[in-house]
């Protein structure tokens, strides 16, 4: 039982890793686009 709980922990953990990096790439292309138009401005 207690294997168990851990083991889907440590899953939940990963989709959310992986989630959280995507994330961090979407936010950074935003971040790029917004310093790239404002150095246009």
């Amino acid at each position: 039982m207690l294997y168990a709980l851990l083991v889907s922990i440590l899953y939940k953990q990963q989709i959310n890793r992986t989630f959280i990096e995507h994330d961090k790439k979407n936010i950074n292309k935003k971040i790029k686009k917004k310093v790239s138009n404002q150095q246009y401005e």
